[in-house]
């Protein structure tokens, strides 16, 4: 049983990880089309950078929901 439970605070680790790592992607998009809002509403960029971010959010929520299946 002992490391049955190894292997998964391992697997759950790694997942965790990834959920990080994409959570950080997301946050680096988001704070990117904050900071350059008055340029994105100048040239009609609205819709690209909408579908960035939710590409990521998407991706972000694929991998927590895989780590909640797990436990």
């Amino acid at each position: 049983m002992i490391v049955l439970s190894y292997f998964t605070a391992i697997w759950n680790s790694n997942i965790e990880d990834t959920v990080l790592k994409r959570k950080d992607e997301r946050m680096n998009a988001t704070t990117e089309v904050i900071n350059s809002m008055k340029i994105i509403k100048l040239n009609s960029w609205v819709r690209h950078f909408i579908e960035k971010v939710t590409f990521k959010r998407n991706r972000e929520l694929k991998t927590i929901k895989k780590s909640l299946l797990v436990n």
